[in-house]
C-alpha cells in the first residue's frame, strides 16, 4: 500500500489565550492519534489544509489515510473552529437546521453534486471563504462534496458575522 508514511498536523499558538491554545492542540492530538499509532508499521498518512481563516474561526479539513490489512481507509475530518473559545463549531451552531425551507434549498443547489440529502444534511462541512463545503462518506468509501455560496444562505445564517 504506503511506501512511507507521515504525519503532520498544526501545532496552535495563543499566548494571551493558553486554555484556548491547549484545547485546540488537544483536539487535534486525538486526530493525529491513531496515524501517529500506526507510524511504526508504516502505511498511514495525514495531512492538513486550513480552508479559512478569520479573526473569528477557522476552518481546516484533515485527510489522512490508514492502511488496515490489505485495504486502505480514508478518512476527511473537516474542523471549524471558534478562534475565541477554542469550540468547535458544528453546522447547528452557524446554520438554522431547523428551518424546514432550509433542506430543499440545498437539494436545489446542488442538484449537481453527489451528495445526497435524502438523508438529511451531512453534519460534516467547512468553510472555504465563499462557500460551505458539506462532506459526506459515500456507500463505496468515497468522500463527496457539495459546495453552496454562504450568499445563497444568508436566510438560514445563526451567525451572519462570521460569514
Amino acid at each position: 500500500m504506503h511506501d512511507s508514511s507521515s504525519v503532520t498536523y498544526p501545532v496552535f499558538t495563543a499566548i494571551a489565550a493558553p486554555e484556548v491554545q491547549n484545547k485546540l492542540n488537544g483536539d487535534f492530538a486525538i486526530i493525529a492519534g491513531p496515524y501517529l499509532q500506526n507510524l511504526a508499521t508504516g502505511g498511514c498518512e495525514l495531512d492538513y489544509t486550513l480552508t479559512f481563516v478569520s479573526e473569528k474561526f477557522i476552518s481546516i479539513v484533515f485527510f489522512g489515510v490508514l492502511d488496515e490489512g490489505e485495504k486502505e481507509i480514508f478518512a476527511k475530518i473537516p474542523l471549524n473552529i471558534d478562534v475565541q473559545t477554542g469550540a468547535q463549531l458544528a453546522l447547528g451552531d452557524v446554520l438554522n437546521l431547523r428551518d424546514a425551507d432550509l433542506l430543499p434549498v440545498l437539494r436545489l443547489l446542488t442538484k449537481k453534486d453527489m451528495v445526497d440529502f435524502s438523508k438529511g444534511i451531512p453534519e460534516s462541512w467547512y468553510y472555504n471563504g465563499t462557500n460551505f463545503v458539506f462532506c459526506q462518506r459515500s456507500e463505496t468509501g468515497e468522500w463527496l462534496e457539495a459546495t453552496v455560496a454562504a450568499s445563497d444562505l444568508k436566510k438560514f445564517l445563526l451567525k451572519p458575522e462570521l460569514f
